[in-house]
């Protein structure tokens, strides 16, 4: 019986839990010059906001990451 009921809530926890867990946190990148913001952007993937600062940098600006 208690096999039993230890199996089912196993099962219950099992089935209710996700498969797929995704973090979702955002980076904002703000670029600044001269002690202006330029402008600001937000990213969901990391190597798209590196590119974003890369590219700030490039312009002759100093990014922030968020």
């Amino acid at each position: 019986m208690i096999k039993t009921t230890i199996v089912a809530l196993a099962t219950l926890i099992a089935t209710a839990a996700p498969s797929h867990v995704e973090a979702n946190d955002i980076i904002n990148v703000y670029c600044f010059k001269n002690g202006k913001l330029l402008w600001e952007d937000v990213f969901y993937d990391y190597r798209a906001a590196q590119r974003a600062s890369d590219i700030c940098r490039r312009i002759g600006g100093t990014p922030d990451m968020l």
